[in-house]
């Protein structure tokens, strides 16, 4: 099944899947394919969407983390999934750096 086929059936249900969540994201930020997009330039417009919502979901946890106790069930949790978000943007990171720049 092709992307675009992908998007359009997952537009059209109401009970969207997982398998539905990376083609409505690429979908959302990329659409169809410009002609004048190479290969870097998408991976870099990935990497920096990919930071962007690592930025948020990192912010919420540590504002649960502040609320929370360090007693509280969830604490240790929610730290971890702080920890492997910010791991996930020192690997972004690395990614980008060995994309090809612009010329």
């Amino acid at each position: 099944m092709s992307t675009d086929q992908k998007l359009l059936d997952c537009a059209a249900t109401s009970d969207a899947d997982a398998t539905c969540v990376p083609a409505l994201l690429l979908g959302a930020h990329f659409g169809s394919p410009r002609p004048a997009d190479d290969s870097a330039t998408v991976i870099r417009r990935f990497i920096h969407d990919s930071n962007n919502l690592l930025l948020i979901i990192s912010l919420n946890l540590e504002e649960a983390l502040e609320i929370l106790p360090a007693s509280h069930p969830l604490h240790e949790t929610l730290l971890t999934v702080l920890n492997a978000a910010d791991a996930s943007v020192d690997l972004n990171a690395k990614l980008l750096a060995r994309v090809p720049k612009r010329r």
